[in-house]
């Protein structure tokens, strides 16, 4: 099965917190973690997380990491990538102007301090982006086509494909909560998730050439964080040059490789 069938069928509302489009704050932090959230370590400017999990719907929540911009690197222009003229980025588009919050400010949103799960390793935290963001017309009438066809419904009327504001039906293009920290993907793990002794629903992990430290197999930092408390991701979604985590098995064919890189991607699931 392709990534984007195993998917479809792990599909979930769009939480009510959400719905609100509301700005970041200590209790939309919350609500946010508590959700299904995507974690993409190294992320650079990929799209591919929020596109394949945010069109199948089986995730409405995305984290970011990548500190290019703490070594001098450009800082990431969220509004640039999602504006609505640019149709390639995840098929999204801003509900809002994005959110920029200092590191003080983001430190004080998570109460957590600066210090670096391994000792030695940069702990600089430059900045925080939120966003909300929602399927464009033309990707949620896409992704409404596949689901009726896989279903074996006629696309074609009488059955119809709703609208992207389809008030008569209910149906809304799916929303999307995006926040990019401008940090070290390890530190970035531990603050959110390893220190509460949680998970993200699903991780993204490919090596890559800046990072200090490998994320896939069982001497990653990120796998040590989430042994420690016993808490693992439902999902991997795990590039060619990357070893899966133990504990996980294969559950799609590979992707085709995405526009921001050459590798191909397969989804892995938890078991037991």
């Amino acid at each position: 099965m392709t990534a984007e069938e195993v998917l479809s069928n792990d599909r979930s509302e769009i939480p009510s917190w959400l719905a609100k489009r509301p700005s970041l704050s200590a209790e939309t932090l919350e609500q946010f973690l508590s959700s299904r959230v995507v974690y993409y370590p190294g992320s650079g400017e990929d799209d591919h997380a929020v596109e394949l999990f945010g069109s199948t719907q089986a995730a409405h929540c995305f984290v970011y990491a990548d500190y290019s911009e703490s070594y001098g690197g450009p800082a990431p222009n969220v509004k640039s990538l999602l504006d609505p003229d640019n149709r390639r980025w995840g098929g999204c588009q801003l509900c809002s102007e994005p959110e920029v919050r200092s590191a003080s400010d983001f430190l004080s949103l998570i109460k957590a301090d600066s210090g670096h799960p391994w000792p030695g390793q940069d702990s600089r935290l430059t900045s925080a982006r939120w966003a909300v963001l929602k399927r464009k017309p033309d990707s949620f009438e896409s992704y409404c086509r596949q689901r009726l066809e896989a279903d074996g419904v006629p696309a074609g009327p009488p059955f119809g494909i709703p609208g992207p504001n389809d008030s008569a039906t209910g149906h809304e293009p799916p929303l999307i909560a995006f926040l990019h920290i401008s940090a070290d993907a390890v530190w970035v793990y531990d603050k959110l998730w390893a220190r509460r002794g949680k998970a993200p629903f699903a991780i993204l992990l490919e090596e890559t050439m800046t990072s200090w430290a490998l994320f896939g197999g069982d001497q990653a930092p990120l796998y040590q964080l989430a042994r420690g408390c016993n808490a693992f991701p439902k999902w991997l979604l795990v590039g060619d040059n990357t070893e899966a985590w133990p504990g996980y098995e294969e559950a799609s064919e590979f992707t085709e490789p995405h526009r921001d890189t050459v590798h191909q991607r397969r989804l892995y699931r938890l078991t037991g």
